[in-house]
């Protein structure tokens, strides 16, 4: 379901200088897949998926993003902005793993690189490259966005991707999930025209439903959460940075040392 009502707010504050979802579950084999009493190898369903009976499930993903730009004073100009391949996969109903490759980005192509243990739904080990769990719009896959970019905003104070280990979660009786993780470094955001990243940088963020019981369908699919990061920060021009999506730059970087801290809060009210 899309989400037709969103509130966010992300803040990053310097302290003591001036620095500044849960993926859904992969669908269960369907009686397709096991037909007439035999098993199939390849299934084609929603994606190109490899099967090895009830062990080991490889699903082929791919996302392609064309963005066209035009004025009535400019030329059109046409820009492939994603063209990403990976592969999603389960073994043995218990570790799930991810591997996602941006082709075309020399600088950072690995984008998902993970190995998460599912056994149980109340706490789950991800290890590997994944998005460090502070913000509602960086958490949700661009392509289920609604909109072309995601805001400014979201794209200088979230952290992105980085090397870490998280537990992760759902709790009381489904109506909390939770996130937190240590990292190597305070995410890809940090690293854009600075002269180095932040440092360790410890993570969290928790969502509820808490009208989950309401009578009122509405109410049923109110989702609240809070975000934080902290980690330090080296001295130099490591201050977080804008930029629109034309590369123009909103907020330039300037000299900073000290420990960054995060806060964030996001409210969202989805239909269906």
């Amino acid at each position: 379901a899309r989400p037709f009502a969103v509130a966010a707010l992300h803040i990053a504050l310097p302290v003591p200088a001036a620095a500044q979802t849960a993926r859904p579950a992969s669908p269960e084999t369907s009686p397709d897949a096991q037909g007439d009493g035999e098993r199939k190898w390849f299934v084609m369903e929603d994606r190109p998926s490899l099967r090895l009976g009830d062990a080991l499930r490889l699903d082929l993903t791919s996302k392609i993003g064309l963005t066209v730009r035009a004025a009535p004073d400019q030329d059109t100009d046409a820009e492939m902005e994603q063209r990403r391949i990976g592969v999603d996969g389960r073994l043995f109903d218990v570790v799930e793993f991810q591997i996602e490759r941006e082709l075309g980005d020399d600088e950072q192509p690995w984008r998902d690189v993970f190995v998460e243990l599912r056994k149980w739904r109340a706490v789950r080990v991800r290890g590997g490259r994944f998005k460090v769990p502070f913000g509602q719009e960086r958490l949700t896959s661009i392509s289920d966005l609604d909109f072309v970019h995601r805001s400014i905003a979201t794209e200088a104070l979230t952290p992105g991707r980085d090397t870490g280990v998280e537990l992760n979660g759902r709790i009381l009786a489904r109506t909390v999930t939770y996130m937190a993780g240590v990292f190597q470094h305070d995410g890809d955001v940090s690293r854009g025209g600075t002269d180095a990243p932040g440092g360790r940088t410890v993570a969290a963020r928790v969502v509820s439903t808490p009208f989950a019981g309401a009578s009122s369908r509405a109410l049923q699919r109110l989702e609240v959460g809070m975000s934080m990061t902290t980690g330090d920060v080296p001295e130099g021009l490591n201050g977080l940075r804008a930029r629109t999506s034309d590369q123009y730059e909103a907020v330039a970087p300037v000299y900073v040392f000290g420990t960054r801290l995060r806060f964030g809060a996001d409210a969202a009210l989805t239909n269906g």
